[in-house]
């Protein structure tokens, strides 16, 4: 089992489903963004990522990786539970997967 430490919080592995769970974590995301009141751009500029990078996570084409969910979580001031929460994502421990 891999596990991540992200922002002085540790996870376990998790695995989600491409399509449901990434445009659920995009939609948390863009939430927590737009309640801080920060652009998109702001935001990109903040953790070192380009626009479109943004763009991707929050409309569910891509989900951001261990690092990239890090900086995340110390930019806009919450734990990786806050994000995840109400998000159907099953534990590697649980079905054996290894996928981030």
């Amino acid at each position: 089992m891999n596990i991540i430490i992200l922002a002085e919080e540790t996870i376990d592995s998790f695995e989600y489903d491409d399509v449901k769970d990434a445009k659920a974590i995009g939609e948390r995301l863009r939430i927590l963004r737009k309640e801080r009141g920060m652009t998109a751009r702001d935001l990109a500029d903040e953790i070192g990522v380009s626009y479109t990078t943004i763009y991707k996570w929050e409309n569910g084409d891509r989900v951001p990786d261990g690092f990239n969910m890090g900086k995340l979580m110390d930019v806009l001031g919450v734990r990786f539970k806050d994000i995840i929460s109400d998000i159907d994502i099953h534990s590697a421990s649980n079905t054996g997967g290894d996928r981030l």
